[in-house]
């Protein structure tokens, strides 16, 4: 993984274990839980799409595509939530599942690297390895003014997923011309 990424992900691992720990005691919690894994979570997409871009500025698209990466972890968050709110007492899995949402700042962050390139997918997106996924994408710009790149979907682990695998093989390289993915 990349220094900058894997970074910024221990530091959100270290805060998410820290809100989680709060559950131990009190359950009744679980609201102020939640607020405080969507604060965390809103502001880590943002920075690692930040990191990933080298740049401090935002489009409103960017933006807008940030939200939405938020989004799809916060409903995903509403189960675990909901799993809280129904237990007895804590359940010992609890502050490693709710570590595991650091690692959904793998997508904004590639999505930021490569610029917002029409890539089909974004290491950690839509694999059998989920946020587990040390893959990257390795992009040579042809012809920028023209929107002309090559991308290599690169394996980041011997014992990728079958997804991973699947794309190293078909992705290898993909083109984009004139900013229009070619399959």
């Amino acid at each position: 993984m990349l220094p900058d990424l894997e970074s910024l992900i221990d530091r959100l691992k270290a805060l998410i274990e820290a809100a989680a720990e709060e559950l131990t005691g009190d359950l009744s919690r679980h609201p102020a839980f939640r607020e405080v894994m969507a604060e965390l979570l809103a502001r880590y997409h943002t920075a690692a799409w930040i990191v990933g871009a080298d740049s401090e500025t935002l489009t409103e698209t960017q933006r807008a595509t940030i939200i939405v990466g938020v989004a799809e972890q916060l409903a995903f968050l509403d189960g675990f939530v909901l799993d809280i709110r129904s237990a007895d007492e804590f359940q010992q899995g609890w502050t490693r599942r709710a570590a595991s949402y650091a690692e959904s700042i793998k997508v904004p962050y590639w999505q930021g690297r490569t610029k917002v390139l029409p890539l089909p997918a974004m290491p950690a997106q839509g694999t059998q390895c989920l946020t587990k996924c040390q893959c990257l994408w390795d992009v040579t710009t042809i012809n920028a003014d023209k929107g002309d790149y090559d991308a290599r979907w690169v394996r980041g682990a011997n014992d990728s997923c079958q997804t991973c695998i699947q794309r190293a093989a078909e992705w290898n390289p993909v083109r984009i011309r004139g900013g229009v993915l070619q399959l």
